[in-house]
């Protein structure tokens, strides 16, 4: 089979191994809610501590993370951890709940809700893509939106 167009699955339960999502290659892995509340609450973990063993649990070694839908990717493991250190917040700031809003794939979507002990209030939209084999349960790609709640600071 030939993967040289995009291509979508037609009928329930059939995954096509060469669709493409974003431009970037669909293995036909896939994720389930278990993957997500556990990769949420890791990640949860790491935004606590900005330990670099917690940080990079969460992603592969060629992962990207965005920051917005219109940002460049941060790169790498490694620029992945030198980013997130340097953006780091004090780890009793904020107060987080969040649900999964669906899962399509190797793609989980995720609602957040940040509130900061200073008063900014923040919604969260999470896009997270999740490797499968000796990587599973890690991120290939995260991207993040986050919007100021009427009433925030």
């Amino acid at each position: 089979m030939s993967c040289s167009e995009p291509r979508v699955h037609l009928r329930p339960g059939k995954v096509n191994p060469c669709r493409r999502v974003s431009g970037i290659h669909y293995t036909g892995a896939m994720t389930d809610s278990a993957t997500v509340s556990t990769w949420v609450t890791a990640y949860r973990k790491a935004w606590g501590t900005n330990a670099d063993a917690d940080i990079r649990a969460l992603f592969t070694d060629d992962g990207e993370y965005l920051f917005g839908p219109s940002e460049d990717p941060v790169r790498g493991i490694d620029a992945i951890v030198a980013t997130w250190i340097s953006r780091a917040e004090a780890p009793d700031d904020t107060t987080f709940s969040w649900q999964l809003l669906g899962i399509d794939g190797d793609l989980a979507f995720v609602q957040g809700k940040v509130d900061y002990t200073d008063g900014q209030l923040f919604d969260n939209l999470w896009v997270i893509r999740f490797a499968d084999g000796d990587n599973a349960g890690r991120a290939t790609s995260f991207t993040e939106w986050w919007m100021k709640r009427p009433g925030s600071k």
